[in-house]
């Protein structure tokens, strides 16, 4: 073979294998003990995750090129993957810049960044959706969280998100929900299903506190009051009325039509009233203003002078589901002679 032809066939096989080599590249990324991508602790073993992509057998070698130091080769590959995981240790207060290479027929390199997240998470604020509730009702928070991942100007933007939020009562934890977000302010609604709110006290101060991605509690929580209503509603006698025409009956003779009146002074939803001593019912409803509630009832209180007690009870029911229950009496005096 003429030397012309040796080189031209050289040149054609430089021509085939540059574009090869030139494709090969490594990237990467890495997290702290807590998996969060690009996340650790102050004092973590961070693990260096490379990427090899253009050379498929990887028949190379990738290392981690400390500033300081021999290279110290990646210890698990799979595929075009390769993880490495350092010795913990104390990072400073900033994001810290990893070398990762890719050593072959020529050698290439890219950086791996990861910031040490040493600042808590916030709670900014909670906001009820009620400010009273039954003990059986469920309670909305909408809760404002951030959090940041250090104070230097180049952790300006960055954080490991919000891992979870908790609800406390005092020293006991109500509940909490796993949030995940990555983002460095979330907002979201959290609720309380009924039967959560369980204090005997009527005010009662739930204490929200956050956890971000790499577990630093919250320094800075917010508290809502709640107020729990567990007081059923009430009356404002233990006694009725028999309204006929010139007055209330405390005198009967025979037989007469009257208004069954009784007073009420707190709000409710409902009011039955057991009637069966005028023969009208034992759960009737009545008809009610802002004072009183009434119900046409006829009196027959029978032959034989004395004095009768009429027992009546009633049932009241709040919005919040209280249920009072009252045992009402009336004296009236039978005069038939």
């Amino acid at each position: 073979m003429k030397k012309y032809q040796i080189a031209a066939l050289w040149m054609i096989l430089l021509v085939l294998t540059l574009p090869l080599v030139s494709a090969v590249s490594i990237s990467g990324y890495g997290y702290g003990q807590d998996e969060v991508r690009d996340y650790s602790r102050e004092t973590d073993s961070i693990t260096l995750v490379a990427q090899v992509s253009g050379d498929s057998d990887l028949d190379g070698d990738v290392y981690y090129k400390p500033a300081v130091g021999q290279r110290i080769p990646f210890s698990s590959c799979t595929v075009d993957t390769c993880t490495l995981t350092l010795d913990a240790q104390t990072y400073s207060n900033r994001p810290q810049t990893f070398t990762i290479e890719y050593r072959d027929l020529e050698n290439r390199d890219n950086t791996v960044q990861v910031t040490p997240d040493n600042q808590p998470a916030r709670v900014l604020s909670v906001v009820a959706n009620e400010e009273v509730v039954g003990v059986n009702d469920a309670v909305e928070l909408t809760i404002q969280t951030t959090d940041a991942a250090c104070s230097s100007g180049g952790c300006a933007g960055k954080c490991s998100g919000i891992h979870k939020v908790e609800v406390y009562e005092g020293t006991q934890k109500l509940t909490e929900e796993v949030v995940d977000a990555i983002e460095c302010s979330f907002s979201f609604v959290m609720t309380l299903v009924p039967g959560q709110l369980t204090s005997s006290r009527d005010d009662v101060a739930l204490t929200v506190k956050a956890t971000d991605g790499v577990m630093n509690p919250s320094d800075a929580f917010q508290t809502v009051t709640i107020n729990i209503d567990e007081t059923p509603p009430g009356l404002a006698s233990a006694s009725f009325e028999l309204n006929v025409a010139g007055g209330d009956l405390s005198f009967y003779r025979n037989p007469v039509q009257a208004e069954f009146v009784v007073a009420v002074t707190e709000p409710f939803t409902s009011i039955r009233a057991d009637l069966s001593a005028f023969n009208a019912g034992f759960n009737v409803p009545l008809v009610c203003d802002a004072q009183f509630c009434t119900k046409q009832v006829t009196v027959d209180l029978g032959s034989g002078d004395g004095l009768r007690i009429i027992p009546v009870e009633i049932v009241l029911t709040d919005e919040f589901g209280n249920v009072g229950r009252y045992a009402l009496t009336k004296s009236v005096i039978i005069d038939q002679t």
